[in-house]
């Protein structure tokens, strides 16, 4: 990401991802399948489902 645009469009993808209802499900299962409680997920699910959707956006960049 170069410029002011690229920022806006990656944080409007990770918005879209972070409001998806099968991304949010899916980021639950997975951190409660790792040992991350009921209250953590609740305390924390904006940070993690952020983290969650810039990570899988990498991931996605890099395989193209």
């Amino acid at each position: 990401m170069n410029t002011m645009t690229d920022v806006k469009n990656r944080l409007n993808k990770v918005e879209e991802l972070c409001m998806n209802s099968n991304f949010i499900k899916t980021v639950a299962e997975t951190l409660e399948a790792n040992g991350c409680s009921a209250e953590e997920w609740e305390s924390n699910k904006l940070y993690f489902l952020m983290t969650f959707a810039w990570n899988y956006l990498n991931k996605v960049e890099e395989n193209n």
